[in-house]
């Protein structure tokens, strides 16, 4: 099973250019399939008054170094993906043809926001609908008909306690979004990177059914940029997508076949493990097998038969000793001979 992997910037690149073609650089590197950064614009996010006002008005960068990074991204064969908060951070990642935006918690009941990216051209919407009730998410859903929608449980708690998590949520929402083709699910984890839950709360999510993760990059933690709370450094991302690689593989995809479309590897053991049908006691030729005559074990034979029903009832056409294993060429092909 293929999951993508965002790296999350977010406002990690602090408004300076140059950092943000670092962190899209070690992204790259690192192995994720597309990498995210926050499209600010201070006066859609907030009013002048705001406690944070002024680090978003820093987060503000030219056009043509965002048009750069989208260029850099798909030079590189990635995706790069925005957070937008109001028209003009969406006209602008529409005009620099970003992959993807993601409509943040804060915006789910932002009907105006909504109705305009519904409006775009850019077909891949992610929904993040951490804190979000389930009628907003709906009407979410709803207006954004026609997109494909990607459906983003999480949320940053700096980090977020394991307990908060609630990956559970996945299956209620998979189960509410059944009959609707162009929806998947994702989750953005924000657990504390100095623990080895890193990588094993992502690894519980894909569990319950996501097929996207959003995951933090920072330069390091030392430097403590922007949500480096939960943040991975180049180095751990790595080994974070290598291992998110290996529980992708592991998880697989069963089919309808009879055999659930199992490995060869599991056939293999199938074969090597399976008991042998042998014979409880000796069988004189001519004789048509029983129930009690029969029983399973495991034989050195190559060819001997495993299942009883394809043994019980018919003639055989040799006498056949106690533990030893029966073989097809031992029956008549007619088993109403006496």
């Amino acid at each position: 099973m293929m999951i993508k992997i965002i790296a999350e910037i977010a406002q990690g690149y602090e408004g300076h250019f140059r950092q943000a073609q670092i962190l899209l650089d070690a992204s790259i590197k690192a192995g994720a399939d597309a990498v995210k950064f926050q499209l600010v614009y201070a006066d859609e996010f907030c009013t002048p008054d705001y406690k944070y006002s002024k680090l978003f008005k820093s987060l503000e960068m030219k056009n043509e170094h965002w048009e750069s990074l989208v260029k850099t991204a798909h030079d590189q064969g990635r995706e790069l993906h925005f957070d937008i908060f109001g028209e003009k951070s969406l006209q602008m990642a529409d005009k620099i043809k970003a992959d993807a935006v993601k409509v943040h918690g804060t915006d789910m009941g932002n009907i105006k926001l909504l109705e305009s990216v519904s409006l775009s051209k850019i077909k891949n919407i992610y929904l993040g609908v951490g804190g979000g009730y389930s009628v907003e998410i709906e009407n979410a859903v709803k207006i954004l008909n026609g997109k494909n929608i990607f459906i983003i449980i999480g949320f940053q708690g700096y980090p977020t306690k394991e307990s908060d998590n609630q990956i559970d949520r996945i299956k209620v929402l998979k189960k509410e979004y059944s009959s609707n083709p162009n929806i998947q699910f994702g989750f953005a984890d924000h657990a504390n990177t100095e623990s080895q839950l890193a990588y094993a709360i992502p690894a519980v999510a894909i569990g319950a059914g996501v097929t996207v993760l959003e995951k933090h990059l920072s330069l390091g933690r030392t430097l403590e940029l922007e949500d480096y709370e939960s943040a991975l450094a180049p180095d751990q991302f790595k080994q974070f997508v290598n291992t998110i690689r290996i529980c992708g593989q592991a998880l697989g995809k069963s089919t309808a076949a009879p055999d659930f479309g199992m490995s060869e590897a599991e056939r293999q053991y199938r074969n090597n493990t399976r008991k042998h049908v042998v014979a409880s006691q000796p069988i004189r030729k001519g004789a048509r097998v029983s129930p009690a005559e029969i029983g399973l074990k495991r034989t050195s034979a190559k060819d001997a038969m495993t299942d009883p029903q394809d043994v019980c009832g018919r003639i055989l056409t040799k006498d056949i000793a106690a533990n030893k294993p029966f073989n097809c060429h031992f029956f008549t092909d007619n088993n109403d001979e006496a």
